[in-house]
C-alpha cells in the first residue's frame, strides 16, 4: 500500500492476492476511521496519483500532465514564465 496524506493505494501481484489484501480496509473501520466510497475505485489496472501513471509497467510520468509540460513554448518571458508557474 502506498499512503499520501489522505490518500491510500492498494496493489498486489495477483486477483486472489489483492482481495485478501483489501482485508487492511477492516483496521480502517477498527481505528474509527472513514473511508469515502464515491471517490474510491477498485480493481483497476492503472492508477493516476501525484501526476504519475501506475500500473503492471511500473511508475511513468502521467500523459496528461506531461503534454502540458510539452507545449511550454522555449523562450518566455518573465511573466509568462510567472504565469505558468502560478
Amino acid at each position: 500500500a502506498l499512503i499520501y496524506i489522505d490518500d491510500v493505494i492498494m496493489f498486489s501481484k495477483t486477483w486472489e492476492a489483492h482481495f485478501e489484501d483489501l482485508r487492511v480496509l477492516e483496521k480502517v473501520v477498527e481505528a474509527n476511521l472513514s473511508l469515502n466510497f464515491t471517490k474510491s475505485f477498485f480493481a483497476r489496472r492503472t492508477v493516476s496519483y501525484l501526476g504519475f501513471k501506475l500500473s503492471a509497467r511500473g511508475l511513468q510520468p502521467d500523459d496528461h500532465l506531461m503534454s502540458k509540460v510539452m507545449a511550454i513554448p522555449e523562450e518566455l518571458t518573465f511573466e509568462q514564465a510567472r504565469s505558468f508557474l502560478g
